[in-house]
């Protein structure tokens, strides 16, 4: 009798351990990766402006810009790429 609840309780296991690759592999497979490319690009994007604009500041700081041009282009660019990331990512 015991041997029949061991069995039953590795039956109840594989069959939810089953259920479960199931489940995480029709999970998986609804990612869209064009999406996911995209944003992956956006963030490097914002990654890179905001390393430009430090660099901006940098020279600001010392003097060594005449104008502000470079930092209010930088700062456009990188409000653009926020808001296109804004639209892509999902609402959690």
């Amino acid at each position: 009798m015991k041997e029949l609840s061991g069995i039953g309780s590795f039956i109840l296991f594989a069959l939810s351990a089953i259920g479960a690759i199931i489940f995480f592999y029709y999970s998986t497979s609804s990612l869209d990766i064009n999406r996911h490319e995209n944003i992956m690009a956006q963030l490097y994007e914002l990654n890179s402006l905001n390393s430009e604009l430090d660099k901006e500041v940098l020279k600001a700081r010392s003097g060594l810009l005449s104008n502000y041009d470079g930092i209010t282009r930088i700062s456009r660019r990188f409000q653009q790429v926020r808001k296109e990331l804004e639209t892509q990512l999902p609402n959690f």
